[in-house]
């Protein structure tokens, strides 16, 4: 770690440090606090991800960012001062099973899981391509926030458990202060909590992304999503106008609940969770429980716009994490939550079909009440 954080401080700004190729374990975080491109050596004109090609490996150490406590959050941290890095063909292992007795897995089964990250942007037009982010402990294979995000052509895999309860970890996560991104051609496999969470993406397209789960639970595939925080307040304005989820595969070979989902229930309630504006068309989700749902979702000025995508092979499907007091029962290809399915002060989802038959959306609380 220290001839890694000596190498990127002796980089001059815009300027390149690529590493040979081979595993590097890493006891103190590496955090890029100027715009640099990090990536192997050989490979800056390779148009294969790495896992078709050997590249550079970040591994964590056994007791990476142990104390789980202040800003040592992440194997690799973009900080705000990292604007334009280029993250290209470089692999962050979590090394998650070496660290299950660690405190920072500690602190993620209590829930406070921001030290878990194996790759955490803090930072605007930052560029992460042709790489991979595997074995996160917890929170996310890459966490993101920050404007003009660039994630394409990478891969995320085996992030975070399923079964042990805050060891969840999605594939991507886009914070809730980014707009105008771009996440393309990305492959996202065996997520074990969100595979790809949109938490804000204003003027933002995501396309062309494959998500596959043969082997381990999602609560949800891909979600459009609205966070608050611990009083109920807004992260963001909700407001996705411009945003653009199109061209996404879903393969979820029956491990997960929601597939394709737009809207804050059944996580948040209430009207501050409504997100507003975006595009979703011509996705397709096989094997789902929910295939393509929506719940607190549009307003008459910014209607959500759902229509051309395809939902088969539904399959019942019972959770609890997701509803406050009890399982949330899921059979649907095509779902509108209605607007009674949690208490609260609530409106109903505003769609815009482009024409479609809304018949074919089932109307379906997520919560029983």
């Amino acid at each position: 770690s220290n001839a890694l954080q000596s190498g990127r401080a002796a980089t001059p700004q815009c300027g390149s440090l690529r590493l040979p190729i081979g595993t590097y374990l890493i006891d103190t975080q590496i955090v890029i606090d100027h715009a640099v491109t990090l990536g192997s050596m050989a490979l800056s004109n390779s148009a294969s991800n790495c896992d078709a090609v050997s590249c550079a490996i970040l591994r964590a150490s056994s007791t990476l960012n142990d104390p789980a406590s202040g800003s040592a959050k992440g194997v690799l941290q973009v900080s705000s001062l990292g604007a334009g890095t280029v993250v290209d063909h470089l692999a962050i292992d979590g090394n998650r099973t070496a660290r299950l007795t660690s405190q920072v897995a500690m602190a993620c089964r209590n829930f406070a899981n921001y030290w878990g990250y194996n790759v955490l942007v803090l930072a605007s037009d930052v560029t992460f391509r042709y790489s991979k982010s595997y074995n996160a402990l917890c929170a996310s294979g890459l966490g993101w926030f920050g404007d003009f995000a660039s994630i394409t052509d990478s891969v995320f895999r085996d992030n975070g458990t399923h079964v042990t309860l805050g060891l969840w970890s999605d594939g991507i996560t886009i914070g809730s202060s980014s707009s105008n991104a771009q996440i393309l051609r990305n492959h996202i496999v065996n997520s074990s909590d969100v595979a790809l969470v949109l938490a804000s993406a204003k003027n933002s397209i995501v396309q062309d992304n494959l998500i596959e789960q043969p082997a381990q639970t999602v609560f949800g595939g891909l979600v459009v999503f609205r966070q608050l925080d611990g009083q109920g307040n807004p992260q963001n304005d909700g407001d996705y106008s411009g945003g653009l989820v199109q061209n996404n595969t879903l393969e979820c070979q029956q491990h997960c609940f929601l597939g394709l989902h737009v809207g804050s229930r059944p996580w948040e309630s209430g009207p501050n969770s409504v997100v507003y504006g975006v595009t979703v068309r011509n996705n397709t989700v096989h094997n789902s429980s929910f295939g393509i749902s929506i719940g607190q979702a549009g307003s008459v000025q910014l209607p959500v716009h759902v229509y051309q995508n395809s939902a088969t092979g539904q399959f019942a499907q019972s959770f609890s994490h997701l509803c406050p007091n009890n399982s949330f029962n899921g059979n649907s290809a095509y779902n509108i939550s209605p607007v009674n399915d949690l208490p609260g002060n609530q409106t109903d989802s505003v769609i815009d079909f482009n024409g479609e038959n809304p018949g074919m959306y089932t109307i379906k609380p997520m919560c029983m009440p």
